[in-house]
């Protein structure tokens, strides 16, 4: 069993594998600092040979259009294909599922929600 960040929750640890556009291997490896560098990271790999960012991190802090976001300002962009859209739109419904999981206080005992 891998051991995670200890920072992590592991109930809402998310991974994700984007095949990204061609760019310099030294923005990419700028970029990948910098996301180690965030709270709640646990893994961020970059293959230049396949151009595949992989990354894993706790979903109660981040969400992946943020993530990618920090990656795009040192030019790692994701590719414009029809399969990437499909992978990014089911990558955003996990993480706001995620999100949403997190903020969820369960009631009992015949108490009123409280909000």
């Amino acid at each position: 069993m891998k051991t995670h960040n200890p920072e992590i929750n592991p109930g809402y640890l998310v991974r994700h594998s984007l095949r990204m556009r061609r760019c310099d291997p030294q923005e990419a490896q700028m970029a990948r600092t910098e996301l180690e560098q965030l709270p709640g990271m646990d893994q961020v790999i970059f293959d230049p040979s396949t151009r595949t960012l992989r990354i894993a991190y706790d979903g109660s802090r981040h969400k992946i259009d943020e993530l990618l976001e920090i990656a795009g300002q040192h030019g790692l962009r994701p590719r414009k294909g029809l399969w990437t859209r499909v992978r990014l739109g089911m990558a955003r419904n996990v993480d706001q599922n995620v999100w949403d999981n997190a903020g969820y206080h369960p009631t009992c005992c015949n108490k009123p929600p409280q909000e």
